[in-house]
């Protein structure tokens, strides 16, 4: 609900009021001031025009916003949960309202203060446990919107940074400074590993390669049956000698160890 208010001044007690660009769905009335509640985010410059009985006016204007409601959004915690020592960002992401913005915090642990112009919170903290994060947010008119989240610090001694203590027989591809007994490899597990489409498209690929391959293969040999098979050539001009078939009585060259007609040995020269 906005309230808009003018005050007059003047020997004269009678008054008309004249309200003009008011915002949707405010109307104009005879009066020094008018409530309302506007549904249509903007600015409006409103105007009012005063009128005495004597016929005399004069007129004043102002501007008024109309902004969404203010709303904090959600509260990030990111990592949500840490060991003692390491650090984690606090956020929030306030919309609407009109800026600028207030954060009140409350939930924090003792190592991580928040301020009242804070939107993010670098915290480090050794202390362990779980901690239910609030923030309210206002804005300039008072306006306020809470959000909260939850952080989980690991209890144990913790670490600081990269510099963390390992003590695993890990064979990972490491680059920490790790104190433990782990020794740096190189894991290709992943490599060769498939699911889904990509291991039917693998599938179909080697099926097409082992089908190519036996063609191939296939091609070579049929090639050089044939290539053996052949008569060998003669000088030009020259006619080969023939043999006559044994079994299909067909002239075959001199020289060829299959009939090209029934496939069986050839008879002997013919006269």
């Amino acid at each position: 609900m906005e309230s808009i208010h003018v005050a007059v001044t003047g020997a004269s007690s009678y008054f008309v009021y004249d309200w003009t660009g008011l915002p949707t769905p405010c109307e104009t009335s005879n009066s020094s001031s008018l409530s309302c509640t506007p549904t249509e985010v903007g600015t409006s410059t409103v105007t009012v025009t005063v009128q005495n009985e004597t016929g005399a006016t004069v007129s004043n204007q102002a501007s008024l916003t109309v902004a969404n409601p203010l709303s904090a959004g959600s509260l990030d915690i990111s990592p949500g949960t840490v060991n003692p020592g390491q650090s984690t960002s606090i956020t929030v992401s306030p919309s609407g309202g009109v800026p600028p913005y207030s954060y009140s915090w409350s939930g924090l642990p003792t190592s991580c203060p928040g301020g009242s112009t804070l939107s993010t919170i670098a915290c480090t903290t050794s202390q362990s446990g779980s901690y239910s994060i609030g923030v309210e947010v206002s804005d300039q008119d008072q306006a306020k919107s809470p959000a909260s989240g939850q952080l989980s610090v690991n209890s144990g001694s913790g670490c600081t940074g990269n510099n963390c203590n390992g003590n695993g027989n890990g064979k990972g591809n490491g680059s920490g400074n790790g104190n433990g007994n782990g020794s740096n490899g190189l894991n290709l597990s992943g490599l060769f590993s498939f699911s889904g489409p990509l291991a039917l498209i693998f599938l179909f690929g080697l099926i097409l390669f082992v089908l190519i391959l036996l063609i191939a293969i296939t091609s070579t040999i049929t090639a050089v049956v044939v290539l053996r098979r052949l008569p060998p050539r003669t000088k030009a001009g020259t006619a080969a000698p023939t043999i006559r078939c044994a079994s299909c009585q067909s002239d075959v060259p001199a020289g060829s160890k299959f009939c090209p007609n029934c496939g069986k040995p050839p008879a002997e020269p013919k006269s």
